[in-house]
């Protein structure tokens, strides 16, 4: 894949991400476990507390963590890299996790 392709895919990704986090609504949804999920994305994304998700804030939110998952800062993201990220991140919250339960 090109870079022109991985870039179409992620943000196609991000504004289908965006629209889930916008949707939910910080309640229960069965089977799914985290009450605010959803609504805690959609908080961290909106840097500027208004309430609503700007292209920019989006494209910013979704730009660190693909800089965050390019370890080699190669303007790519290899299988490697996307493992470790992912598995850094079941750490993170499983870590997270045990704190709460605490």
């Amino acid at each position: 894949m090109n870079k022109f392709t991985i870039s179409a895919l992620f943000l196609g990704i991000t504004f289908a991400s965006a629209g889930v986090y916008a949707g939910m609504d910080g309640k229960s949804h069965s089977g799914q476990g985290h009450k605010n999920k959803g609504h805690n994305k959609f908080l961290l994304i909106d840097t500027n507390n208004d309430g609503s998700l700007s292209k920019e804030e989006v494209l910013s939110f979704h730009e660190e963590r693909f800089n965050t998952m390019d370890a080699d800062a190669n303007g790519l993201i290899s299988k490697k890299e996307m493992k470790s990220y992912r598995k850094a991140q079941r750490s993170h919250k499983s870590k997270n996790r045990t704190v709460e339960q605490d």
